[in-house]
């Protein structure tokens, strides 16, 4: 599988250098939502994030992943980079443009629609974007529990 997620840097944005990244690209489906948790959960681990950090970004990761895996056609990519004290999380996927504006809706909110509720109070930001490929969540979360 070709795994390439373009993520530039908004203009606000101070240059950080980036002192890790992670990358995963996986079919579209299910199954394979644990498996970015999964890799999410170990990457952060080695790279020294504490367990209560590591449990939000495993979550956000879980529903971003999730989205992916109901919404794109063939696969979904998670990218990690960690800066600074920040997280930066992107997760992509082929799927087709969204009729709404930019959240995905969902007809029985106590059933399903409240993953990027959970993303959006989880995070320091985060970002839908709509490409021609698909669709790219973008999501900073500022961690307070990081090993030096």
């Amino acid at each position: 599988m070709d795994a390439s997620v373009v993520r530039p840097a908004p203009a606000d944005a101070p240059d950080r250098a980036t002192s890790h990244q992670a990358l995963i690209s996986l079919p579209a489906a299910d199954g394979h939502v644990r498996t970015a948790r999964r890799f999410a959960s170990r990457v952060l681990s080695h790279w020294g994030m504490g367990s209560d950090d590591r449990n939000s970004v495993v979550l956000i990761i879980s529903e971003l992943a999730t989205n992916a895996s109901r919404h794109g056609r063939s696969e979904m990519t998670v990218m990690l980079a960690l800066s600074q004290g920040m997280l930066s999380i992107a997760v992509s996927d082929s799927g087709r443009p969204c009729p709404t504006a930019s959240r995905l809706v969902c007809n029985d909110p106590d059933e399903h629609g409240r993953g990027l509720d959970i993303v959006e109070v989880l995070s320091h930001s985060f970002a839908i974007r709509e490409t021609d490929n698909g669709r790219r969540v973008d999501v900073d979360v500022l961690l307070t529990d990081l090993e030096a």
